[in-house]
């Protein structure tokens, strides 16, 4: 019964706008914190967001976040709820919509993200939006619970005497050689100098007394998510990824300067990485002892080193013998000598030992990043769960392995990780499951896919690595598809690892990338009709500015998807049910798609004919595609075939079935008119009534 309220009350119609829910109880079957009241967690409540992985009933191996009440609860969240891409000119949005009121504008859209039923706001939000007091002011009445980001590190490299360091922390990149391939336009932080934790726990301080002025102690925290990896180089990717790959961080160290006099700004020169790489600091414990690095803890000798690496005894000492590039000690080393080579990415030509190493150093430079974000959370918040910094594995793909362990014994408790791509690994998930098999804890997914041309960016081809649709009605039958298949991922310990999807984003205003990101266009309207036509029309309680052309329906297939997800963790596979109407009309000659879709139950799914077909339809075949099912070709001749349509989930033992009565039309090519010139002769009589 609680299932069939979910679909009845959650699937709202633009009809029923007015009457948004403004609580996550609003929402049928969902307590105060969105969670599924209906699935109450054996560990009980403890007042504040946790996980665990369910032992039985429903969602039996399922990892579930647990809300404050104590029930389980999946992420759907959306990014980047903000008025910053809005459109300005030549209309000014939310000056237009919102008489310029930002506060206004997080109630609606909070309001809206319940409707599509959206259970968090995602990281990178307007304060007036949280559920809690805040720099901007009261909490905003429209409650859900949120992600919070500290984005220490790029605030300390930005506002370096803001967050209590006389200096901002160098980047490594900085001392790279010029012969030594690397992408340069992106920030490695110097992760052992001691101002990064010292401004580290100053940037949780401030989040903690001037942003949130409640402090970080309420229920409505999902959890912290402590920077964002385009301002972690080294640490997103692996080398060798077909999309935006890393370096490792232990080569950068291994041959970047030491000494930064000439090619920084400031008083201190040191690169204290390379010093943790080599032979430590006076009076400074890098974790390898007090006064020693990586290395010469490990090797106690030099011979030692030398013999490992392959070096015929080059190195005389562990720090500096007569300086960078030219000298015979470890911390001289620029990459010059054979065994160490010109690879930043994958070290190909690296000798065998020397590549232990500066793995291991890998590890121990993501753990140090780590550790020092968790330990500056903890000094203001014992409460609450510590995401990764977002998101790991461009595109799907396993980022460096030392990487994610180092990530992981840091004391990050949840992965953020990146949904499949353009170009994605082969099997798709394969990278995300090898995450989790790798190191045994939850992720949660950044997702985003597009229909640039059938958007406001329709001017502009999608280059962003996502996939990209002709239209909205595709995205959201990609949209369907892929939060089943996320649901349904299992690691090799069988679990369902995935926590939910983090959406990219709420507007795609942002118009430098020039991707149909949003739920939203830059006017602020659903790609829904009625809202994103060219027509003025009410949004609730305002009215939409008129978009350029008519655009399709997304919102309709992600409200029904994410409901579908509720519906399959309370069914534990049932609710299996068909979300695609009536097939289009096609015509003789001309390419044919009709997508047959469905949410709930356990994917993957397979669709065929229950009854009817295809037969009289000459050049059309049904196949099942990313559990869609598409029945695809060039028509030959007119005709209408007519069948019921069925479509078969994979829950065990005994597989559900949904079926729906559906036919195709197709229709013979329009005839032609021809038009003759010169003159025409009548012979006879012409009689005209």
């Amino acid at each position: 019964m609680l299932k069939r309220l979910l679909i009845a009350l959650c699937l709202l119609s633009p009809s029923l706008w007015a009457q948004t829910p403004t609580h996550c109880t609003d929402v049928a079957g969902l307590d105060t914190y969105c969670g599924i009241a209906a699935l109450p967690s054996p560990g009980g409540a403890t007042g504040y967001f946790r996980m665990e992985k369910s032992a039985s009933g429903s969602t039996a191996g399922h990892w579930l976040f647990v809300d404050p009440l104590g029930n389980y609860f999946w992420m759907m969240a959306t990014y980047n709820e903000t008025t910053s891409f809005l459109q300005t000119t030549p209309t000014n949005v939310l000056t237009v919509k919102y008489a310029g009121n930002k506060r206004n504008w997080c109630s609606h859209n909070n309001s809206r993200l319940l409707s599509w039923n959206f259970n968090t706001i995602g990281e990178y939000q307007l304060t007036y939006c949280l559920p809690v007091h805040n720099e901007s002011g009261n909490a905003n009445p429209v409650q859900m619970p949120f992600a919070y980001l500290i984005n220490a590190i790029p605030s300390m490299h930005n506002y370096p005497l803001t967050y209590g360091i006389p200096e901002a922390p160098k980047n490594m990149i900085t001392g790279v050689p010029s012969n030594i391939t690397v992408w340069r336009g992106s920030v490695m932080t110097d992760m052992y100098d001691p101002k990064v934790a010292t401004a580290y726990t100053i940037v949780v301080a401030y989040a903690a007394t001037t942003i949130l002025t409640a402090g970080f102690d309420t229920p409505w925290i999902l959890g912290i998510t402590t920077d964002d990896t385009d301002y972690l180089f080294g640490l997103k990717n692996s080398g060798n990824t077909p999309f935006s790959p890393h370096p490792n961080t232990g080569y950068i160290a291994a041959v970047t300067k030491f000494d930064y006099t000439g090619i920084w700004t400031g008083t201190d020169m040191v690169l204290h990485t390379k010093y943790a790489w080599t032979c430590g600091q006076a009076g400074i414990d890098f974790g390898f002892g007090v006064g020693k690095g990586y290395l010469d803890n490990k090797y106690g000798t030099i011979a030692a080193l030398n013999t490992a690496w392959g070096t015929s005894g080059f190195y005389t000492s562990f720090c500096d013998a007569s300086g960078y590039g030219v000298g015979t000690g470890v911390l001289d080393e620029d990459g010059r000598h054979s065994w160490v080579g010109l690879d930043a990415y994958n070290q190909v030509g690296m000798s065998a030992g020397m590549l232990v190493d500066v793995n291991q150093f890998a590890y121990w430079y993501a753990y140090t990043y780590a550790k020092t974000a968790v330990t500056s959370i903890r000094t203001k918040d014992t409460y609450h769960l510590i995401f990764g910094p977002a998101s790991l594995g461009a595109n799907g793909y396993e980022d460096r392995i030392q990487n994610l362990q180092g990530l992981s014994d840091g004391g990050i408790q949840v992965i953020g990780l990146t949904a499949p791509g353009v170009p994605a690994p082969s099997p798709p998930y394969s990278g995300i499951k090898a995450t989790y098999d790798l190191i045994g804890k939850p992720a949660f997914l950044w997702y985003a896919i597009t229909a640039n041309a059938d958007s406001a960016l329709y001017p502009y081809t999608q280059a962003q690595g996502v996939p990209d649709f002709p239209t909205q009605a595709l995205r959201g039958t990609r949209y369907t598809s892929d939060l089943n298949s996320f649901l349904a991922a299992k690691g090799s310990d069988g679990s369902n690892y995935l926590l939910g999807i983090d959406w990219w984003e709420q507007t795609d205003g942002n118009f430098s990338e020039k991707a149909n990101w949003g739920l939203v266009s830059d006017r602020d309207n659903p790609y829904q009709p009625p809202f994103d036509g060219t027509t003025s029309v009410p949004d609730g309680p305002y009215m939409t500015v008129p978009e350029d052309r008519q655009y399709g329906d997304f919102i309709t297939p992600v409200t029904a998807a994410n409901l579908g997800i509720l519906n399959t963790l309370i069914g534990g596979g049932a609710g299996l049910t068909i979300t695609s109407s009536g097939c289009p009309t096609g015509t003789v000659g001309v390419p044919y798609l009709c997508n047959m879709t469905a949410t709930g139950g356990t994917t993957p799914y397979t669709w065929s004919f229950s009854a009817g077909g295809l037969t009289g339809c000459t050049g059309l075949s049904l196949a099942t595609v990313s559990n869609v099912g598409v029945i695809s070709g060039t028509p030959t001749i007119a005709a209408t075939c007519s069948f019921t349509e069925e479509v078969t989930d994979s829950t065990s033992p005994t597989p559900l079935t949904k079926t729906q009565p559906n036919s195709v039309t197709i229709s013979a090519l329009p005839a032609t008119s021809t038009r003759l010139t010169g003159t025409v002769k009548l012979t006879g009589s012409v009689v005209i009534k």
